[in-house]
Formats: structure tokens, C-alpha cells, sequence
């Protein structure tokens, strides 16, 4: 989306696709001018530009609109031209949407101009210029932009009541479509016909005029009767189990803690006395800080946090966490997969391996593994978080 002061532009604009090396221009917020070879280059160590260079990266020819005198105006979708850029003197502005979705394109421009003819004054209130849009590859096709055509949705009355266990008649679902920014322009007993603005591109259905009206009415206002069937609800078996792991460590002294699902690499591995591992968490690609960087592998960095919090209370301290961790799965619909995990720590002067032990001991005793036989303890000295010799494996059934 890019905008420029049309007073800046001579028309005709034209979108065409060039390689980089021959699109050359003073970008915005730039001193000087340069290809965007070396505009990509300057923007790899911006770290509010450099996400969106990939989306471009690589590829023969780059989109730019030119004006008639062949200045440029925008690189989409990265940056806009110094030249065109809108002041506090600007008077009238050129709006140009680029996508890879037509209709998502012309919602996205229909609102736009909608949002800035609220800002026109005197007697250009409410005035948009559409602008014509000629194909070169088919002489004959041409589009007028934006468009900003209504939308007329009849809809029945038993339909709305229905979705919403009301008992509305025309006029009060008149005066909650007004509410909503709708116009109903006629009805009848069984229906009504209601037209909605081009800025209203969530609404494709009756059943999302149906949902406008329930919030024009008011949710809270809908009285709430018994379903007419009777069904019985149970926990997942995930869930119980965890339930009930929480409920015996509990009884065994332990205080359980909810810790963040969010957290930072150093403090997922460095500060674990791991080395990142790219291939196994899931990172976030636009963390609004740097303690939020990806998804906990482990439960362990929330717990040692917890303790480092709680270094003032008294000592022994037993505190737990049953939550999920998250990691990068290829085969998972979605790329990743949640596990779900224990974790118990003790702080205490005096460390006793027959603490942490006990209580193990005590869980596996509870879903009924026996240990020495089902179950038990395998030497690790591979692991970096702990001291040599001083970490052990749990194996459960040789795994």
C-alpha cells in the first residue's frame, strides 16, 4: 500500500517490472539515490525493513510504479519514493494497493479511501477520484478503481432469529442494523433486504448480517435457554492424566507454578548452557521484545527463573510445572507440534539426590511402573546443562 501527494505525480503511473539494477531512486527517508540492489543491501541491517526483503530476493525483475516522467514512486511492497511523499501541505493524495489477492486488494483500497474522504473538508467532503486501470497484455480489458459499490443482502427474518435464538421483528432489526453502519431499504413479514458499504468487506453472507444484528442487539441481551438435547461432557486423557500428576505432586509437597510459553534464546539455551538449536524451536518473526523471542523447548528456563525471583523466600523451596513445550515437526499439519511435560525442581542449602529421586519414584509408583524393572536411571554426561556425572536419564520401558 503505498501513498503519495498527487500534486508530486504526473499521470499516467505505470506498473511495470524491471531488474533491480535498473530501478534507481532517492528512497523514502533516504539522502540519496541508489539502485535496488544497494537499497536491499542498506536494508538488511534495518531490522524493521529487512523481513520484507525476502519476499522480493532472488527474483529477475522487481515491481515499481513510474509516473510520466518516469519517477519513481514506490517499490512494492518495500518502501515508497522520497519525492511523493505526503506533508502537512499535501492537499490531495494518490493511493496505489499491489497483492497478490484482487479482491482482498480492492477491499483493502475501498476502505482506504473511505477512511481519508472523512478528512476532506468544505465541499470536497466525502470525495474520491477513481482512477482507470488499462491492461497491456489485453488491449480491450480496463477497471475503475476504487470501485466503492454497495452490496444488497436480503435476508429472512426467521433465518436471523433463528441463528440467534431471538424474536425480532422488522423494526428492531432495522435498529440494530443501523447501529452496525448497515441501511435496511425495505422488508416485508418474512424478510429484509439490507445494504452494506463497500468499507464492510468482512460481510459475505446473511448469516454475517445475521452476526451484525446479534451484536447491534447485544449478545448479553439474548436470553439463554437449555439446549433442547443433553449431552455429557469429559476431559481429554491428556488432560486428566496431568490433572492428576499435578494433583500427587501437590500432596507431596510441591507448589505448582505457570510460567511463560514465551521466552528468549539466551534464556532457552545459552543461560542452560546449550547452544541454539535453529532446527528445533519455534521463533517469532516480529517479537515486540527481546524476552519473547521463541517458544520454550523445556520447562526447565521457567523454573530456574521462578527461583531466581523467589531468592528472599525460605528455604527448602519444591515448586513444579505440567505444561506443553513446542517443536519444529515437518510432519505436523502445522509445522510444529506441542509435547506435554513435567518438570519438579528443590532449592535447598543442602542438595540431596534422594529429594528430586523421591519424588520420581513416587510418580512412577502412581501410573504403576516398576522401578528397576519398567523403569530407571541411565548416566548422561552428554547433557550441558548439568555437571559431569550429575545428570541422569529417566528410561521407561527401553526408551
Amino acid at each position: 500500500m503505498g501513498t503519495h501527494d498527487l500534486s508530486k505525480v504526473k499521470g499516467p503511473v505505470t506498473y511495470e517490472a524491471l531488474p533491480p539494477s535498473e530501478i534507481v531512486f532517492q528512497a523514502l527517508k533516504q539522502t540519496e539515490s541508489m539502485d535496488a540492489n544497494a537499497l536491499f543491501e542498506k536494508f538488511k541491517s534495518d531490522i524493521k525493513m529487512k523481513k520484507f526483503l525476502p519476499i522480493l530476493e532472488g527474483k529477475e525483475r522487481y515491481p515499481v510504479f513510474y509516473d510520466a516522467d518516469r519517477n519513481v514512486l514506490s517499490l512494492p511492497p518495500i518502501i515508497n519514493s522520497e519525492k511523493t511523499k505526503i506533508t502537512l501541505d499535501t492537499k490531495d493524495v494518490f493511493v496505489e494497493i499491489t497483492g497478490t489477492d484482487l479482491l482482498k486488494s480492492k477491499i483493502c483500497l475501498a476502505v482506504l479511501a473511505a477512511q481519508f474522504s472523512t478528512h476532506c473538508g468544505g465541499e470536497w467532503k466525502h470525495h474520491v477520484e477513481q482512477v482507470k486501470i488499462n491492461y497491456e497484455h489485453d488491449e480491450s480489458k480496463s477497471e475503475v478503481t476504487p470501485s466503492l459499490q454497495y452490496v444488497d443482502f436480503e435476508v429472512e427474518i426467521d433465518y436471523i432469529n433463528r441463528l440467534l435464538g431471538t424474536n425480532l421483528d422488522a423494526d428492531k432489526i432495522k435498529d440494530c442494523a443501523r447501529q452496525m453502519g448497515l441501511v435496511m431499504k425495505s422488508s416485508t413479514d418474512k424478510s429484509v433486504l439490507v445494504e452494506c458499504p463497500p468499507t464492510r468487506g468482512d460481510i459475505l453472507h446473511p448469516c454475517d448480517v445475521a452476526e451484525d444484528i446479534g451484536i447491534g442487539f447485544g449478545f448479553n441481551n439474548i436470553e439463554p435457554v437449555y439446549p433442547p438435547t443433553n449431552t455429557t461432557g469429559a476431559f481429554q486423557p491428556i488432560n486428566k492424566f496431568s490433572d492428576l500428576l499435578r494433583s500427587e505432586l501437590a500432596q507431596a509437597g510441591y507448589i505448582e507454578c505457570l510460567t511463560m510459553s514465551l521466552l528468549s534464546m539466551q534464556d532457552n539455551y545459552k543461560n542452560m548452557n546449550m547452544e541454539p538449536k535453529l532446527d528445533e524451536c519455534v521463533q517469532l518473526s516480529n517479537p515486540k521484545t527481546q524476552e519473547f523471542e521463541i517458544v520454550r523447548t523445556s520447562l526447565m528456563p521457567g523454573l530456574m527463573k521462578t527461583l531466581q525471583s523467589n531468592k528472599k523466600e525460605s528455604l527448602p523451596q519444591k515448586i513444579f510445572e505440567v505444561s506443553d513445550i513446542v517443536v519444529l515437526n515437518e510432519k505436523a499439519e502445522t509445522g510444529a507440534q506441542n509435547h506435554r511435560r513435567l518438570c519438579a525442581m528443590v532449592l535447598d542449602q543442602v542438595g540431596n539426590f534422594q529429594e528430586i529421586h523421591g519424588v520420581l519414584d513416587l510418580l512412577m509408583t502412581k501410573v504403576g511402573a516398576t522401578p528397576g524393572k519398567q523403569y530407571y536411571l541411565k548416566e548422561n554426561n552428554d547433557d550441558t546443562r548439568y555437571f559431569g556425572k550429575r545428570g541422569a536419564n529417566i528410561m521407561l520401558n527401553g526408551k
